[in-house]
């Protein structure tokens, strides 16, 4: 998560949408940076007002209409390729979370699944990431993964820099997967509140 009061912006980080390479451009133009743990790196819209909002209007004197929320949502099914590439990596700090022994259809079976196995914990769905509690979308500006170039526009323009991304964090493998269609539907309509969002962008 970023913020950056002096211009009225706060990027949240959903996870697998080139958060990383976003933060290497930014942070140095933004005055908080949370990088770690994880769990306030990629603090959830609801978690940023619950936890970091009223610091800003306490701290600040900026009420939520003062700044605008930004994020990035990436084509739900590539996101959660993505996740699955990027758990068969070397150096899974929790070695339960791998997914090496898994493919990929087995990997958005336990996605699916409740209670989920410990290898598809703590992924959270990219649209419960946007929203507010009262289900509406809570995130001002949401940007296409598939079009960086459209967010670095927007950022550079926002934080008068000529702002470049650099290529980080990226997970292993290629990004072509085979998943039975029966399978693929049950997915898709999971994630359909998120991919009907991700189709409006």
């Amino acid at each position: 998560m970023l913020i950056s009061v002096r211009r009225r912006l706060v990027f949240l980080s959903l996870p697998k949408t080139a958060t990383t390479s976003v933060e290497a451009a930014l942070a140095p133009h933004c005055g908080v940076v949370v990088r770690n743990p994880p769990s306030l790196k990629h603090a959830t819209y609801n978690a940023f007002m619950r936890d970091y909002a009223p610091i800003l209007e306490r701290k600040c004197r900026l009420k939520r209409s003062d700044y605008e929320v930004l994020c990035i949502l990436r084509e739900p099914m590539a996101w959660l390729h993505s996740w699955y590439r990027y758990r068969t990596r070397e150096g899974v700090p929790i070695p339960e979370r791998r997914t090496d022994k898994v493919t990929f259809s087995e990997f958005l079976e336990a996605y699916l699944a409740k209670p989920k196995p410990p290898f598809v914990r703590n992924i959270v769905d990219p649209f419960e990431f946007v929203t507010a509690k009262d289900g509406s979308v809570g995130v001002d500006r949401i940007f296409k993964y598939e079009d960086m170039e459209a967010f670095r526009r927007f950022a550079s323009e926002m934080l008068q820099a000529d702002i470049q991304f650099p290529v980080k964090n990226v997970s292993p493998g290629a990004p072509h997967y085979e998943v039975p269609e029966e399978l693929l539907a049950r997915v898709r309509e999971r994630l359909a509140p998120a991919i009907r969002l991700w189709e409006s962008l």
